[in-house]
């Protein structure tokens, strides 16, 4: 026999070289999300379990748009909130406290922004649903010699 000896695999042929990957290094399964999309956990569940007085005087108090998706911002806390969401809910069978924690840290962070009446994002929003919109933020370029990755 000699020491220049590979054995072949073909497919799901075992590995005899006795080279395995790290056996830690297993891929993870997503754990299977409670809502396929962000329309599904807005309507489903965020929509029906916050409960808040809104107010019907553009620009006082708190404020919702049923037509959440046109405004970006709102999309965009709304998908951290579901993901957020997604990973409490699987974390809450070793964690019984993961679920609280999304609604004090999460939710409640993000509500504070998303209803404001006079300064968020779908703030100024008419009952009609006419919406004027804000502009976005404006930025100057980064002038040459400024490291952004400098802290």
């Amino acid at each position: 026999m000699t020491d220049d000896f590979e054995p072949t695999v073909d497919g799901d042929a075992i590995d005899i070289t006795g080279q395995w990957d790290d056996p830690e290094a297993v891929d993870e399964v997503e754990p299977e999300r409670r809502f396929p999309d962000l329309e599904t956990f807005v309507t489903d569940f965020f929509a029906r379990v916050v409960n808040r007085h809104l107010s019907d005087r553009p620009g006082d108090g708190l404020t919702w748009d049923p037509r959440w998706w046109r405004h970006r911002e709102v999309r965009e806390r709304l998908r951290a909130l579901w993901d957020a969401y997604e990973g409490a809910l699987a974390a809450s069978t070793e964690d019984p406290s993961a679920m609280s924690r999304w609604w004090l840290t999460d939710l409640d962070g993000h509500l504070k922004v998303l209803l404001d009446g006079r300064h968020g994002p779908m703030s100024h929003t008419d009952p009609d649903g006419s919406w004027t919109g804000h502009p976005a933020l404006r930025t100057v370029p980064v002038p040459d010699g400024v490291d952004l990755d400098d802290e």
